[in-house]
């Protein structure tokens, strides 16, 4: 919770940061090139083209920022490169092309359109490829970690559980039998498959047998319980072993 908190007061500070250097650079660029002072109707289309792509940059600068993390915090990468960082660069050499472009056209050099356009089309491409790219990659990273998290959290909840029946336990033998399988639980393998769902399914149930039998009492069939417990275990592990 106070993770994703932090992360949303980050990202919003960053949309704050980009929205006055967008301001700024606003104020820079009309100041000094005056697009209305062109002297050619083609001219201002190439002027405003060329401002378009860098303010579209900077448009996808926020969109980089918002879905270029993983959950916890973790970010998108594209080679190795943080997704942040690949937007970046897009930006920065975005905005290099589209001021020389708008410096020769305040001198009164006439730019041809597609010598302007090309350029700003392949890096909006490329830029288009890495993010599609490390957005997918982003997907199949959380999908996997929230996976993850799901079967730790089911091993745990069954460390939970045994560790709860052994508090109800005052027999010294059953109670040690009953600190070993929570242990034996606690150091399993935290992943699944359809290959061991039955052995799953029948550890939940055998735990729950373990409960009902030490709450009525029967000490001895308990302890039989947990060897019968363990053994599932055990199998489990292997099962998986052989399928790695």
């Amino acid at each position: 919770m106070f993770g994703n908190k932090v992360a949303k007061k980050a990202v919003w500070t960053g949309i704050i940061v980009y929205a006055i250097m967008f301001a700024l650079i606003n104020l820079v660029i009309f100041a000094i090139f005056k697009p209305a002072n062109l002297e050619t109707n083609d001219m201002k289309v190439v002027f405003w083209f060329a401002y378009g792509f860098m303010a579209l940059a900077f448009v996808l600068q926020i969109a980089a920022l918002v879905t270029g993390r993983y959950e916890n915090g973790m970010q998108s990468v594209f080679f190795g490169l943080p997704m942040i960082r690949v937007s970046l660069l897009y930006f920065i050499f975005t905005g290099v092309l589209s001021v020389a472009f708008m410096i020769l056209l305040s001198f009164g050099v006439k730019v041809p359109f597609m010598l302007m356009f090309v350029p700003e089309v392949i890096l909006l491409g490329l830029y288009a490829i890495a993010f599609i790219v490390s957005l997918t990659h982003r997907n199949v990273v959380v999908a996997i970690d929230r996976k993850i998290k799901q079967n730790v959290f089911a091993i745990r909840s069954l460390v939970s559980d045994v560790e709860d029946i052994a508090d109800t336990v005052t027999d010294a033998s059953l109670k040690q039998k009953l600190s070993r399988l929570a242990e034996d639980i606690r150091y399993s393998d935290p992943m699944t498959d359809q290959s061991v769902a039955a052995y799953d399914a029948q550890i939940k149930e055998s735990v729950d047998t373990l409960a009902r039998l030490v709450g009525a009492g029967e000490l001895d069939r308990a302890a039989a319980q947990i060897t019968l417990t363990q053994n599932l275990i055990s199998k489990r592990n292997r099962r998986l072993a052989d399928a790695k």
